[in-house]
């Protein structure tokens, strides 16, 4: 039986989802572990943050986020909170 490994293609990119609500205080520390931790394993990967219709700085934050760091951010702003599922379903059909 042949063991699958997976081709260059497939290990070049991981996703990360999250949902944003009002997050604004925490967003620099989450994107600050993400990095450390993907780092860490040589992984290469975006970080996409889908803001939730927040009414803090949450899409300033991940605006601001996007222009200094030296991975990925995407950043998905919908204007109307509609919900953890729904925004995360945008991050993954975006991903």
């Amino acid at each position: 039986m042949n063991k699958y490994t997976p081709t260059e293609i497939e290990k070049e990119l991981v996703s990360v989802v999250v949902p944003v609500f009002n997050s604004a205080a925490s967003l620099p520390e989450l994107c600050k572990q993400t990095e450390s931790c993907f780092n860490e394993l040589g992984i290469t990967y975006q970080l996409i943050l889908v803001n939730d219709g927040s009414k803090d700085e949450s899409w300033k934050v991940i605006q601001t986020l996007k222009h200094n760091h030296g991975y990925p951010i995407v950043g998905i702003n919908k204007t109307q909170n509609t919900g953890q599922h729904n925004a995360l379903y945008t991050g993954i059909v975006h991903a």
